[in-house]
């Protein structure tokens, strides 16, 4: 139970870290979803749009792992492949943690049989 309990809530709080990076519209804060390497500027509402997708969808995930849901595995690797979309548009040096937390979700629930139900206690 207790690994059920730390990782759902690790997965909420990554959703919710999205939200406070790209939700507030600070113009001088180091990330800017008001611009993008790639795209330019005015993209504001994609922004806003992917951060609050994968956020919700890590929510769900966490609340669906402590709901031990069989779906909770895939909902994390579909909002951590939207974190990464968000984050190579908004690329800053100071999200490459975010990059590598999303890349690690995705390769333990895709390549490994980890989590068990025997370590999430269930």
């Amino acid at each position: 139970m207790g690994w059920t309990v730390v990782s759902g809530g690790f997965l909420i709080a990554h959703g919710l870290a999205h939200l406070a990076v790209y939700a507030p519209p600070a113009a001088d804060a180091p990330v800017a979803p008001a611009r993008s390497w790639l795209c330019g500027r005015r993209i504001r509402p994609l922004a806003l749009t992917l951060g609050a997708v994968a956020a919700l969808i890590f929510v769900i995930a966490g609340i669906g792992l402590l709901a031990h849901q069989d779906w909770w595995q895939a909902a994390s690797v579909v909002g951590a492949s939207a974190s990464l979309v968000l984050l190579a548009l908004f690329f800053h040096p100071w999200l490459s943690f975010g990059v590598a937390i999303n890349v690690a979700i995705i390769w333990v629930l895709t390549q490994t049989d980890w989590p068990t139900s025997e370590m999430l206690g269930w």
